[in-house]
């Protein structure tokens, strides 16, 4: 899949991960030579509630978009489809989700991340 909006021109690669209403996918964009990460967001199949949780990230990002946080992964744009999907560029950290660091940590040593 290829995507040409607000500025970027993306070529999807694989998934990289999932959650309750997203999938993340590795994407490149062609003309930039740069990968993103792109949450991919359907909003047609959320229930009321989870429709709510959305628009509440979707503003919670949007304010991170415009301040431009520390230490935080920069979120690139976010833009709608005509179909109603949403899409959210966000740099691409090779490492994996905070989670899965977490998560290994604690496997690894028997204790929770200091």
């Amino acid at each position: 899949m290829q995507i040409k909006s607000n500025g970027f021109n993306l070529k999807f690669s694989h998934l990289i991960g999932e959650g309750g209403f997203a999938k993340v996918y590795l994407a490149k964009d062609i003309i930039k030579n740069k990968k993103y990460a792109v949450k991919f967001v359907q909003t047609s199949k959320m229930e009321p509630k989870e429709l709510q949780l959305f628009q509440n990230e979707k503003n919670i990002l949007n304010l991170s978009l415009v301040n431009n946080f520390p230490n935080i992964i920069k979120i690139h744009a976010i833009f709608k489809d005509s179909a109603g999907n949403y899409y959210i560029v966000l740099d691409y950290c090779n490492g994996g989700s905070l989670h899965k660091c977490f998560y290994e940590y604690y496997n690894t040593h028997g204790r929770p991340f200091p």
